[in-house]
C-alpha cells in the first residue's frame, strides 16, 4: 500500500481472489481506525499475469526415445501404454520416497503426449535475434521478449516456459500459440 492510496495486491489466481485480497485490507485498516474506501468504489486493474506452460509431443507424433531418460517421468497405465507423470504426482513422490508406479522413460518408448526436451543453444540460433537473450552462465532459460502479445517467455531445457506481462488470458494463450507455432517449423 501507498501514501497515494493506491495498492497492489499479487497472487490472485481470478478476479474473486484479488476482490477478497483488497476486502481483507480494508478491513484491516478499518480495525486500525483507518478510514477507508468501500470496495465498489475500488478500481481494480490487472497489470501482470504470470502463467505456466508445458510443451509436449503431438498426441499423433510416431518418433521414439532414443535412450532411457530419468529426468521424463511417466507413469504405466493400464492399458499398457505411458503417460506423463504430473508435476504434482512427481513432487508428492519426494526425494527419499519412491513411487514404484512412476519411472524415467526407456529407450524405444513412444514420445507421443510427453513432455518435450528443448535444446536452447538451438533456439537461440533459429529464432529473432534481437528478441532473444540466452546465457546458461547467468540463468539457465531461454529469454524471449515478443513483440505482439507484449509478453515476456521463459524457456526452459524442460519444454516448460513461463509467460509473464500479459494484462488478459487472451493474451498468454496468443502468446502460447504463437511459440507452439515458431517451435512447430524448428523441432
Amino acid at each position: 500500500m501507498f501514501r497515494s492510496g493506491r495498492a497492489v495486491c499479487t497472487g490472485g489466481k481470478n478476479q474473486n481472489n484479488i476482490e477478497v485480497g483488497i476486502e481483507m485490507m480494508t478491513n484491516d485498516l478499518r480495525d486500525a481506525g483507518i478510514e477507508t474506501w468501500d470496495l465498489k468504489d475500488v478500481e481494480i486493474e490487472v497489470q501482470n499475469m504470470v502463467a505456466t506452460y508445458s510443451l509436449f509431443y503431438p498426441e499423433d507424433y510416431s518418433g521414439l526415445a532414443r535412450m532411457d531418460d530419468n529426468n521424463t517421468r511417466v507413469i504405466d497405465t493400464s492399458d499398457g501404454g505411458i503417460r506423463a507423470a504430473t508435476d504434482a504426482e512427481v513432487k508428492a513422490m519426494g526425494s527419499d520416497d519412491e513411487d514404484p508406479r512412476i519411472r524415467g522413460i526407456r529407450e524405444g518408448e513412444p514420445l507421443a503426449a510427453l513432455p518435450r526436451k528443448l535444446n536452447l543453444n538451438n533456439l537461440t540460433f533459429h529464432l529473432p535475434f534481437d528478441k532473444v537473450e540466452y546465457e546458461p552462465e547467468q540463468f539457465p532459460g531461454l529469454i524471449y521478449r515478443l513483440d505482439y502479445p507484449k509478453v515476456v517467455c521463459l524457456i526452459f531445457g524442460s519444454g516448460k516456459m513461463v509467460i509473464t506481462g500479459a494484462r488478459a488470458k487472451a493474451e498468454i494463450l496468443e502468446a502460447v500459440q504463437f511459440i507452439q507455432d515458431e517451435l512447430a517449423d524448428l523441432l
